[in-house]
């Protein structure tokens, strides 16, 4: 088929298409008309009806008027009347009908909206956790009687003048931890850090994340003693800042596996230990929401900021007691500036 052919088959088929298009407008307007002059010639015959009805009523009232009888112009009256209010009640009833589905309407999309808004709280707390653990995964590792430490597990150790050893990851926010409390007007001492995973009864120490810290003048690590220091208070109240949490809370007991112990601080991050300590949640339920599952929490107030670091000078020629029992002689200085034993 060439193209002059195909162009001509085109043209007669298009006006095929555009003559039956055509006619089908065509009988619809036709029908379209002959039904609008129906309509028109009965509404004329009805008029015409109700305009003769409406003559003979007036004639008939005026009639009874005449002879004294009002009773044809009140019926009229009071159909009339009835018949407005019957309109009024329809139009009313239909308008009310709209108002109630839209409101209905609005209603459910509004409880929609809500419900779709609505957030588990227990699974926010699980998203949250999710999130920081992702984030911070070494920081995070549980240890504790069912979850021993990796085997091998290493990391880069920073030695404190009192001897005690931490991961070099933790070392600047430690430092400024403890520069806030000294500021804050309290003394210090650090009685525990690293202990090889070999050595029993090393539990997370061995992590290098955790570390006993209490006042200077403390013999002894006795929970009782040790929650009343304002050392171990203001670091209870303000360590979160810093990235740490108190590893073994009060009232937690059975949820640790561990007793009360105000002394012992684990770093864990700053998002992970204002999260947990905002939400009151040790590691162990922290680690709960990460796996999917719920906690009961007690949201505590919001976290108290640290003051700035102004560091002042305090005896640390106190003796040391590390978590093992064992006792070692801090450094024999007379006076010393408290940040020497990070040096």
């Amino acid at each position: 088929m060439d193209k002059g052919q195909f162009w001509d088959n085109f043209k007669k088929y298009a006006g095929i298409f555009f003559q039956g298009v055509g006619m089908v407008f065509a009988y619809i307007f036709h029908y379209l008309g002959v039904f609008g002059v129906f309509v028109y010639k009965k509404a004329k015959i009805l008029f015409k009806k109700l305009r003769r009805f409406t003559r003979k009523l007036i004639r008939k009232i005026k009639k009874h008027l005449a002879a004294g009888d009002p009773r044809p112009l009140i019926y009229t009256l009071l159909v009339i009347v009835l018949v407005i209010v019957l309109l009024c009640l329809l139009i009313h009833g239909i308008s009310s009908g709209k108002k109630e589905k839209k409101a209905a309407t609005t209603t459910e999309a509004t409880t929609t909206e809500a419900t779709t808004e609505a957030v588990d709280p227990q699974q926010e707390l699980r998203n949250q956790a999710a999130i920081i653990y992702q984030n911070n995964p070494d920081y995070l590792m549980l240890v504790n009687e069912t979850n021993p430490i990796t085997a091998g597990y290493t990391f880069e150790q920073h030695t404190l003048n009192s001897g005690y050893i931490v991961d070099e990851r933790i070392y600047n926010d430690l430092l400024q931890m403890l520069e806030a409390c000294n500021a804050a007007g309290n003394e210090y001492t650090i009685k525990g850090g690293y202990i090889s995973a070999d050595t029993e009864g090393s539990g997370e120490y061995a992590t290098g994340l955790a570390f006993d810290v209490t006042a200077h003048d403390v013999a002894s690590l006795d929970a009782a003693t040790v929650a009343t220091l304002p050392t171990n208070q203001w670091l209870m109240q303000n360590c979160s800042t810093f990235g740490f949490v108190l590893r073994y809370p009060e009232g937690k007991e059975s949820i640790t596996g561990h007793n009360y112990e105000p002394w012992h601080f684990r770093y864990v991050g700053r998002d992970a230990a204002v999260f947990m300590t905002t939400n009151n949640l040790t590691l162990e339920e922290f680690y709960s929401l990460v796996n999917g599952g719920s906690v009961t929490t007690t949201p505590t107030d919001s976290v108290t900021p640290a003051a700035d670091p102004n560091a002042g000078a305090i005896d640390p020629s106190a003796t040391t007691e590390d978590p093992t029992g064992t006792t070692a002689e801090a450094p024999a200085t007379e006076q010393e500036n408290p940040l020497d034993i990070f040096n």
